[in-house]
């Protein structure tokens, strides 16, 4: 039976659909949200718990009394599920799994080995960014009993298994930490649009309708960008989703990308439901994210299979993931020196990437990884 500890609502319904789907029955998710919250997700199966208190901590214990727990999956690793999968794995032979998201390893390597994330720092925030941390670290070290750090490199140091599509980062995990983990394959099926037959995205306008990134989100690197589009003299619109992430990061992109596009810079503020968001990125040709990091790969999965453009980092390891697959991807530092390197792909290419993408999650692919997870032998395993 399949322990989970989710924190994120958004992945939750996902998260269920999925391991309910290939492990029907055999799976409790503990779900930490505050007493204010509800869940949009409802079970017998699904428990409301403050997992990394005492009292969670006694709860999950009678589970185990309960039902025959042995494997522990944690869906995105913080101190407080470090520090829950420590305790557990004291008192119960446990197999731990790390359902991989990004930030939550991504971080760990920025501020313990330098790892460079961002190109610039944003109104001199850097000081009270860390003086923040250092309070929240005074703060969970009293709650959680230890150092937070610490307790997430001891669950690193024991876990067995690291699960995401991407292999570079789980060499950036083992390349900085020392642990025994494994590399499974895991996708969050859920979350990723497919598409059953290629129809290129239709573009509502003649000049070129750039989307700049995803998101409010200081990792996107957005005046590195934006900088670039206006010294090759791009004249087009430019897409700027911002309805998610820091309101202070919204406002400096804000005035930043007005400052130098004027009205052809296009803020997207408001919260879309999903099926309004996708029409609103098919009206693009090119798209170009600032991440030095695995970052938006839902948006980056859908833009390809419409036939968009993507300009991504150097150094950014899903370039690396997707170049290694024969995706056309653009690198930004060499690709994009003139207005003319705008223009979009070939019907060919999208096409080639539109089959790419749906090699790459397909429904077959799909039940061998969920098989092989926990090394169940899948009858498709040729597929």
């Amino acid at each position: 039976m399949n322990l989970h500890l989710i924190s994120d609502k958004k992945f939750l319904a996902g998260a269920v659909a999925l391991f309910e789907r290939y492990y029907p029955d055999n799976n409790i998710y503990i779900l930490q949200i505050s007493r204010q919250e509800t869940s949009s997700v409802q079970g017998n199966n699904i428990y409301l718990i403050p997992y990394h208190t005492k009292k969670g901590i006694n709860i999950m214990k009678k589970m185990f009394a309960e039902y025959p727990i042995k494997n522990l999956f944690i869906h995105y690793l913080n101190a407080g599920k470090a520090a829950t999968a420590l305790k557990l794995k004291r008192d119960f032979p446990l197999r731990t799994f790390w359902i991989f998201y990004g930030a939550d390893l991504y971080s760990i390597l920025a501020e313990k080995f330098n790892y460079q994330l961002h190109d610039y720092s944003i109104n001199n925030s850097s000081k009270q960014r860390s003086l923040s941390k250092i309070i929240n670290n005074i703060k969970r070290s009293l709650i959680l009993g230890a150092d937070p750090d610490k307790l997430v490199e001891q669950f690193i140091a024991q876990l067995d298994h690291f699960c995401f599509w991407n292999e570079f980062d789980y060499k950036l995990l083992i390349n900085h930490f020392d642990t025994k983990a494994t590399f499974k394959r895991f996708v969050y099926y859920e979350l990723i649009k497919r598409s059953d037959s290629f129809q290129k995205a239709a573009i509502e306008v003649a000049d070129s309708y750039v989307l700049v990134n995803h998101a409010a989100s200081r990792n996107g690197n957005h005046k590195t960008i934006l900088s670039r589009l206006y010294e090759i003299s791009h004249d087009g619109r430019i897409l700027c989703p911002l309805s998610y992430g820091d309101d202070s990061i919204r406002l400096a992109i804000q005035d930043f990308g007005i400052q130098l596009f004027g009205d052809q810079f296009i803020p997207l503020l408001a919260f879309l439901p999903r099926n309004l968001y996708y029409k609103e990125l098919d009206k693009v040709s090119v798209a170009l994210f600032g991440h030095r990091k695995q970052e938006a790969a839902g948006n980056i999965f859908y833009l390809l299979s419409k036939g968009v453009k993507i300009f991504l980092r150097e150094d950014n390891n899903m370039m690396l993931w997707l170049k290694k697959r024969g995706f056309h991807v653009f690198s930004f530092e060499k690709d994009l020196n003139s207005k003319a390197d705008l223009t979009g792909l070939s019907p060919e290419k999208a096409r080639e990437n539109f089959e790419l993408i749906s090699s790459e999650f397909s429904v077959a692919k799909e039940k061998k990884d969920m098989m092989l997870l926990l090394d169940y032998k899948a009858e498709e395993e040729s597929a």
